[in-house]
């Protein structure tokens, strides 16, 4: 196998093969984080549903991309037979900087209210308010497949 790739990486040129094999890892790096998200998805839909009650809910400094930004934190207790647990996150998805799904967030989840909590009964710490694929997952579905095509062309180019 190895003399294989030899031959071929001797035929058409490392830089292309080497070119090539950069351009189409951001299609494999977007579509492995999208299948890592839908198997969380799907192993969060099997875990016990109980009760929380949101102990803070609040809007802290972040740094993303260089900038600051605000993002919502919320801190939440529940009860698992005679055993407390405290969780901080929200959702499978991440929440966007900016988008107006921080400022959604504060208002579901008010410091004092209840809520709804889903835990791994294996694992209660393993535990999230929202456990639905996140509303925007389709949109990313679009983008990676337009970035995927978009990258296997570029590869096609440069091993021609």
């Amino acid at each position: 196998m190895v003399v294989v790739l030899d031959l071929v990486l001797l035929g058409l040129g490392k830089g292309k093969w080497v070119g090539a094999l950069f351009v189409l890892a951001v299609p494999a790096l977007l579509v492995a984080a999208i299948v890592t998200k839908l198997r969380e998805v799907r192993r969060a839909a099997k875990w016990t549903q109980g009760s929380a009650r949101i102990l803070r809910s609040e809007l802290v400094d972040a740094t993303f991309n260089g900038r600051d930004e605000k993002l919502p934190e919320v801190e939440y207790e529940f009860s698992v037979r005679f055993d407390k647990f405290r969780g901080k996150r929200i959702s499978i998805g991440e929440i966007m900087p900016g988008s107006a799904q921080v400022q959604t967030v504060l208002t579901l989840y008010p410091a004092g209210a209840t809520a709804t909590v889903f835990y791994d009964p294996g694992n209660p710490r393993d535990c999230v308010l929202e456990r639905d694929v996140p509303q925007y997952f389709g949109v990313i579905r679009v983008f990676v497949a337009v970035v995927t095509l978009a990258c296997l062309l570029g590869a096609a180019m440069l091993l021609r």
